[in-house]
């Protein structure tokens, strides 16, 4: 077995989601600050006046009142967690408030089952690693498979050992294992998320608000480390013959890889007149730039999670490339991240 030491920084916002989303039954917002409560404690906490007042705006079935109601008798007690937002998010949640709006859901992020705290899972890391690596088999192969469903069968190598068909159980990458990331004690911030459609008219659409985890765009150095083996050469060894893998190589893939997106992704700002974009992204990524001196290892960039857009998630760019971004609060392009892989001792 091979082990190694992963360490992720977030360049820009990152969204992994679980599909939970709350609204504001569920949360308030006080100083910039979201807060999520737990609605079983809040409810035990009310005085008899308030208890009746909740069931009476129940019966009528009063949703912006019994959003104003939580507002207004929430406490510390009943917060599970808290997280930053900015003067823009919060402004839009009061208007929200104040008119009735329908929809004012946030949706939420990974976190730890007992004390909440935020990580990001080993199986997005994977991905994105993965991506990066097929990236570089099809660019030595000469192109893709015809056939959408054969790319990573036959860029990988997972057929049978009689040849015939191809078998999920003989994908190399199921040797290497990457766990969650280790809990963060630094909050989480919630952001507005928009749209910026070409094809329309030229201008961001508000779509959602959502958790993601601080970054270098947001003025915060937050790493999150992970443990990475590679458990069975042999099963390596059979599918690629006498070139080892490993992570290196892996990392060396996703600099081509991930390099191509961030150049396309600048021009795509810079081409559509939004400087600002432009401007913080090259920011950020200079941050980042400079960090990767100080950190272990071999360091690559890549992308993960929710908002990434089809052109950082898959490696066939003959389809033309989407004209909506989705962007965290109207500047930054999301999931972009700094990776550090250093082997560890070798072990059994």
């Amino acid at each position: 077995m091979i082990s190694y030491r992963l360490t992720l920084v977030p360049i820009t916002p990152i969204h992994i989601g679980t599909g939970e989303e709350i609204e504001p039954l569920e949360y308030t917002i006080a100083e910039h600050m979201l807060h999520r409560h737990d609605l079983g404690k809040l409810i035990e906490s009310l005085s008899p006046r308030h208890y009746g007042e909740l069931w009476a705006l129940i019966d009528k079935n009063d949703l912006p009142a019994l959003r104003a109601f939580v507002q207004k008798v929430a406490t510390e007690e009943s917060c599970l967690y808290h997280g930053p937002v900015s003067a823009e998010f919060e402004s839009l949640v009061a208007r929200g408030l104040r008119v009735g709006q329908a929809s004012l859901r946030v949706a939420l992020a990974a976190r730890t089952a007992l004390d909440f705290k935020p990580y990001i899972p080993g199986s997005s890391l994977k991905g994105a690693l993965r991506t990066g690596y097929l990236y570089a088999l099809a660019q030595a192969r000469g192109g893709l498979p015809k056939d959408s469903r054969r790319v990573e069968p036959e860029l990988l190598g997972y057929r049978s050992r009689s040849g015939r068909g191809f078998v999920a159980q003989e994908d190399p990458f199921r040797v290497l294992k990457i766990s969650d990331s280790q809990p963060s004690n630094e909050p989480n911030r919630f952001c507005r998320v928009a749209h910026f459609n070409l094809g329309g008219s030229g201008q961001f659409a508000q779509i959602g608000l959502c958790e993601t985890t601080p970054s270098l765009a947001t003025g915060d150095d937050v790493r999150f480390d992970f443990d990475a083996a590679i458990l069975d050469e042999k099963a390596i060894r059979r599918h690629f013959g006498k070139r080892w893998f490993d992570l290196a190589e892996v990392a060396q893939a996703c600099e081509r890889f991930y390099g191509e997106v961030f150049r396309q992704e600048l021009n795509y700002w810079k081409e559509h007149g939004q400087t600002e974009i432009h401007r913080c992204l090259l920011e950020s990524f200079e941050k980042a730039s400079k960090m990767a001196n100080s950190l272990p290892g071999q360091t690559t960039y890549l992308r993960l999670g929710w908002g990434t857009g089809r052109q950082g998630m898959t490696i066939d760019w003959t389809k033309p490339a989407p004209k909506t971004r989705r962007v965290a609060e109207d500047k930054w392009p999301m999931g972009w991240a700094l990776l550090a892989i250093e082997r560890a001792e070798k072990a059994g």
